[in-house]
């Protein structure tokens, strides 16, 4: 089948596929043929040589995995169906052609009192009267609006749940596939960082389901500057217009998800599958796909093996003053390119050919962005975003433990090259006269020899590198203050003091003690040190009489775990005792994995056991019962450690 535009959502059974398009305010759905298949390394009957010497050779037909072979199995069935069809959705779409409807439930003790919906046309409803009444209602939009996606905010822990229960309690069916089916739900899972967040998966039929409370939480984990995931906190962070909850919601959706909505195509994959699949499956799904569809045999994924990975170290400490930061662009890419490498089991070479061609397209699209404004530009700054995060992940995909065509020596050899010209790098820094402060992976932070210009000086750095390894002086600073490896403040042109790092902005500090650190390090880097010893006299008095909101001295900690979970691997003795746990425990209060707990030391010594010396924040009756010694200890350890 020739590869199909404007495909906005593609479903897959046993016997067909199902490619929706819009037509008019409503859709068109064309029906195909489609039969399930894995890819096996034995033979079994029916099966289909593929090209190549790869161990996995047979296309089987059928969905009965056999027990004791290897095999590729591709479980989404839509994701079989677009590598067997060519076809990826949105092709030829801009984001602003999708239909995204928002939708937020407003309950009480899990009574449905009201529904509120918009959406990106610019219509707003609102359906009361009643649990059936507001359903029945929120149907009928969603079957005249007929959205591709629906968004909502924290809606699989909380909305989708709350309409479920109500319409088991009503005897209604939610009927909102696009072919009249009912929404599904399964147990499922995001890797967000370091947390693997367990959540109920809905679905629906023909349509998207996107949950901006997740992408929120996506969007920060290389940021890493947001100090809370409630939508309140999102709104003012930033600056959305909306006054209605419901369309803030689709506000911070477009700004979130547009990167997701351009990976999707190219990824044989459903956006709402896209946006919460991790880069390297993203990056498998895509080569596995190319193989299959030119009929090609697939390797076997590599066990994995350790290796050195890439440089980073502070060599300074201490606030310097000008400072630039040189970045080697897209460094590991740069390597795998100007090399062609490409993994072990790559016999068609298509690793380097996806990845020059994604590389072509993305400067395509940011050459475009440069020349446009308006809907336009952000059409293409969004493309050349979802470009950028897939050419940056096929170097770690090389060390994915679940990648089909990982190698963990070639990763090894790239991280040596990057450490190799990272220290090019430097070594004719030094030779200028610079002094290196920070390196980190492809940058570097240096004091600029005596009287350097950027310009010449980028030129001249360049010259020293390899052929295919590009550099820019992306950043000029007045001021920088250097802690440690990965933890230091930069002072920006405009006055403003942007941290990085733990031990600077950790989530695990409390806000007050966040935003001590960041004014002390800012009276630092502007040469103000006079003015410290009565900033944290200020400090100490705030502390002392309890001017500091209760809340800006709470610990808020994110459950990787449930507080019945935790009590029963106490009582194996197979955990730790956690102050936020028996909280709740002692509260008796209803908390699920992923939820954020907000919670302050009491006691009247500066050292306590903080798991039997803390209380709730949302037990506080008013009362200032914090404890003051500690908090005053806790300030006087920061001003030692960040006043030198």
């Amino acid at each position: 089948m020739i590869p199909r535009p404007g495909v906005v959502a593609l479903e897959a059974d046993a016997e067909k596929m199902r490619l929706y398009f819009h037509e008019g305010k409503g859709h068109r759905c064309e029906e195909h043929p489609f039969a399930p298949w894995f890819i096996s390394e034995e033979h079994f009957e029916g099966a289909e040589e593929l090209a190549g010497d790869l161990p996995l050779r047979f296309r089987v037909p059928g969905a009965d995995l056999p027990k004791n072979s290897a095999v590729c199995n591709i479980r989404d069935k839509r994701s079989a169906a677009m590598i067997d069809s060519g076809i990826r959705l949105f092709g030829g779409m801009s984001f602003d052609q999708l239909r995204r409807m928002q939708f937020q439930v407003e309950a009480n003790d899990g009574t449905i009192e009201k529904i509120c919906c918009s959406d990106n046309a610019g219509w707003y409803c609102e359906f009361t009267g009643g649990e059936a009444e507001s359903i029945t209602g929120f149907m009928a939009a969603i079957r005249e609006r007929d959205p591709d996606v629906l968004e909502g905010y924290d809606f699989f822990r909380n909305d989708w749940e709350i309409l479920k229960k109500a319409a088991v309690r009503k005897k209604i069916k939610l009927l909102c596939g696009r072919d009249g089916s009912a929404v599904t739900s399964s147990r499922s899972s995001v890797v967000i960082g370091e947390r693997r967040l367990s959540y109920t998966k809905f679905e629906c039929h023909g349509r998207h389901l996107i949950d901006v409370f997740l992408m929120l939480q996506l969007h920060d984990v290389a940021r890493r500057e947001l100090e809370s995931y409630d939508l309140e906190y999102a709104v003012g962070f930033f600056e959305l217009r909306s006054e209605r909850k419901v369309m803030q919601i689709g506000e911070l959706s477009a700004l979130l998800t547009p990167a997701y909505f351009y990976c999707t195509t190219f990824i044989p994959g459903t956006f709402q599958d896209v946006a919460l699949r991790g880069n390297g499956s993203k990056i498998d799904l895509l080569l596995t796909g190319a193989y299959l569809e030119r009929r090609h045999s697939l390797p076997l994924p590599q066990p994995p093996i350790f290796f050195p990975g890439a440089t980073s170290k502070a060599e300074k400490h201490g606030i310097f003053a000008p400072v630039w930061h040189c970045d080697v662009r897209s460094l590991y890419p740069s390597i795998l390119l100007a090399d062609n490498l490409s993994p072990a089991g790559d016999e068609l070479k298509i690793f380097p050919e996806l990845l020059r061609e994604l590389r072509r397209k993305r400067l395509e699209a940011k050459d475009k962005a440069k020349t446009l404004s308006g809907t336009e530009k952000e059409h293409w700054n969004a493309m050349q975003s979802a470009l950028k995060i897939l050419i940056n992940s096929f170097y770690g995909y090389l060390g994915f433990a679940q990648g089909s065509f990982n190698d963990f020596a070639l990763a090894a050899q790239v991280t040596a090259k990057g450490r190799e010209i990272l220290a090019l790098l430097t070594a004719f820094l030094g030779e200028q006269g610079a002094e290196i402060i920070e390196m980190d992976t492809d940058g570097v932070y240096f004091t600029p020899p005596k009287g350097a210009e950027p310009e010449e000086l980028e030129s001249r750095i360049q010259k020293a590198l390899p052929e295919g390894i590009e550099i820019e002086l992306d950043a000029l600073f007045p001021a920088m203050y250097s802690y440690k490896a990965k933890n230091y403040a930069l002072l920006t042109a405009e006055g403003e003091v942007k941290l990085t790092g733990a031990a600077l902005k950790s989530r695990g500090m409390e806000r007050y003690f966040r935003q001590t650190v960041k004014e002390l390090l800012r009276l630092r880097l502007t040469g103000k040190e006079s003015e410290i010893p009565q900033f944290h006299d200020r400090c100490r008095d705030e502390l002392s009489s309890h001017q500091v909101p209760l809340a800006d001295l709470c610990k808020n900690e994110t459950l990787n775990d449930t507080p019945a979970n935790y009590k029963k691997k106490l009582e194996a003795g197979s955990g730790r005792r956690s102050a936020v746990y028996e909280l709740l425990i002692k509260a008796e209060l209803p908390a699920r994995v992923g939820d954020k707990v907000e919670y302050y030391i009491t006691g009247t010594k500066a050292k306590v056991a903080v798991v039997d010396n803390s209380k709730l924040l949302s037990e506080n009756q008013g009362e200032r019962d914090e404890n003051t010694a500690l908090y005053l200890a806790k300030l006087d350890e920061l001003f030692a450690t960040f006043s030198e």
